[in-house]
């Protein structure tokens, strides 16, 4: 006599009707075990983002909502839920009608997306290319799904458009990324993270050719299939940037994003002394329980330490993404450092074209130097 009865009856209690080729037992069994893997990688994302500073969470974040939803969609297909029925046109011995989860590409369309931001927020690029790399990554996905309910030969074009739309965001995240990731002197892990992440995701389109388009592999192989894909895209992926974030300045990667305070508020009489002949004017510097923006650039840090970097009108201008900034302090403490240098203030010359200024250094000589013609570069040389 049993104390407690075990087995699996999802495909009892939710039957599968209608269809010729559909999930088994086994095939539930291995899904359940995937639920499992990621419920278990989404706690231990938990646990270690209350023991991470604040301003270092932004991955675990990310990856912790990867995990839930990714835990959610295969708990959905491990309960035979989440699928419909599509008539296929290859390999119909098979089956004439397959068994469709359309979750897992509700899996797809948020934990593609989420990997692309994670490699776009470590190397470095504009929002513009990781808004058009996420862009991307749900083309891919929304074109296999719409392919894989297509009951003709006609799917084919949809896998077509969504290969390219992979090819397109591969070339960016190697590439392109890349290079800007060396920019921030973490290249090597990136070339690590991303290299493992596009090697996986050229196994995608091989799969879902063998699968939801083809039909040559059943549902149950295909469920194994994606399984090992998809646990090995997110729940190691995950583990792997939170483990070489340990080792990252996230205020050099300006992704410190709860440490920023583009902002600094305050109520001190001297500062609202020295601005009082222009408050009036500027009325909207004032907040409305009385504190005053004053517009300097800084941050606090765990131990809610407030440091001030820089003004925000002297910041300079140097790209188009998130953070590509310089203090035009900086860059005038560089050119003290010349011993020909005896005064000098630097500016951002505005391109009004690209919105993007040229550092630009006025220099006073010492009176022992003077200043000789240019050379051939048309550079002024020092004598």
């Amino acid at each position: 006599m049993y104390i407690l009865a075990r087995g699996n009856d999802a495909i009892k209690v939710n039957p599968i009707t209608g269809v010729d080729e559909s999930l088994t037992v086994h095939g539930s069994d291995w899904l359940w075990a995937v639920t499992a893997i990621y419920c278990f990688a989404l706690i231990g994302c938990l646990v270690m983002s209350f023991a991470a500073k604040e301003s270092q969470r932004v991955f675990h974040y990310l990856f912790t909502f990867s995990l839930l939803v990714g835990a959610i969609t295969y708990y959905a297909q491990a309960s035979n839920l989440g699928w419909s029925r599509v008539d296929q046109v290859n390999n119909l011995g098979n089956g004439g009608i397959r068994q469709v989860f359309w979750v897992k590409y509700v899996n797809w369309m948020l934990a593609f997306p989420s990997v692309t931001l994670a490699l776009g927020l470590i190397s470095g690029v504009s929002w513009t290319t990781i808004i058009c790399n996420i862009c991307l990554s749900l083309f891919w996905v929304g074109s296999y799904l719409a392919g894989a309910y297509v009951p003709s030969s006609y799917k084919w074009g949809f896998f077509a458009f969504g290969t390219f739309a992979w090819l397109i965001l591969a070339m960016s995240t190697i590439n392109e990324s890349r290079a800007a990731a060396h920019l921030v002197g973490i290249d090597k892990d990136y070339i690590m993270l991303s290299g493992w992440t596009n090697l996986l995701w050229i196994i995608y389109p091989v799969a879902w050719g063998l699968t939801d388009g083809g039909n040559r592999i059943g549902v149950t192989g295909s469920s194994i299939f994606f399984g090992v894909l998809d646990t090995l895209m997110v729940p190691v992926l995950s583990a792997a940037f939170l483990f070489f974030a340990r080792n990252w300045d996230y205020h050099k990667l300006s992704i410190a994003f709860s440490d920023s305070r583009p902002s600094r508020e305050t109520d001190a009489a001297a500062v609202l002394k020295e601005n009082a002949p222009h408050a009036s004017t500027r009325l909207y510097s004032f907040t409305c329980d009385g504190w005053f923006h004053t517009g300097d650039y800084g941050y606090l840090d765990e131990h809610c330490n407030l440091y001030i970097i820089d003004r925000i009108k002297e910041l300079i201008k140097t790209g188009g993404g998130y953070g590509s900034h310089v203090s035009a302090t900086e860059i005038e403490e560089v050119v003290f450092s010349h011993e020909a240098v005896a005064n000098a203030v630097v500016i951002g010359d505005r391109d009004e074209r690209s919105q993007i200024d040229r550092p630009t250094a006025f220099v006073v000589l010492k009176a022992t130097y003077d200043r000789c013609p240019s050379d051939d570069s048309g550079d002024p040389m020092l004598c």
